[in-house]
């Protein structure tokens, strides 16, 4: 048998409203920042004819939001791109929010540390890919 316990100014099954509610740790209520995460996935080619596509969900950026960009499938970045990244991580980092660039592959991340933007962008890589900076092979640089 599964209870239930009551939710201050939430109706039980009864109907009555409860007028309190005990907390098993002793009264202590704990609160945590919570974060909104937003998921958006990169089309395979980010350039002029569809910057756009990526524009629009990166606008939409809040506050305090967790904005992961997908880049496993992407094939290529033009400079309209890494701009559009670079201008959707200010705004995030202006607004209390983040934005982090996901398993980018090696032909991009190769661009990013190139570049610099390696150390500018937060970047979430996938167990392989972070070997391989750390000094493992690349068999794609063979």
């Amino acid at each position: 048998m599964s209870v239930s316990r009551p939710v201050p100014g939430r109706p039980s099954i009864d109907g009555s409203t409860p007028a309190e509610v005990r907390r098993p740790d002793s009264g202590k209520i704990r609160t945590r920042l919570q974060r909104h995460s937003v998921y958006v996935r990169a089309p395979a080619e980010i350039d002029l004819a569809t910057l756009d596509q990526l524009r629009a969900p990166l606008e939409r950026i809040g506050p305090n939001e967790e904005v992961i960009v997908d880049l496993r499938c992407l094939d290529f970045c033009g400079s309209a791109g890494l701009a559009l990244l670079l201008e959707a991580d200010r705004r995030a980092r202006s607004l209390g929010s983040s934005l982090t660039l996901s398993h980018p592959p090696p032909h991009f991340d190769r661009l990013l540390t190139i570049t610099g933007l390696s150390e500018v962008f937060t970047i979430r890589r996938t167990p392989a890919a972070r070997r391989r900076r750390l000094g493992g092979t690349d068999a794609d640089r063979r």
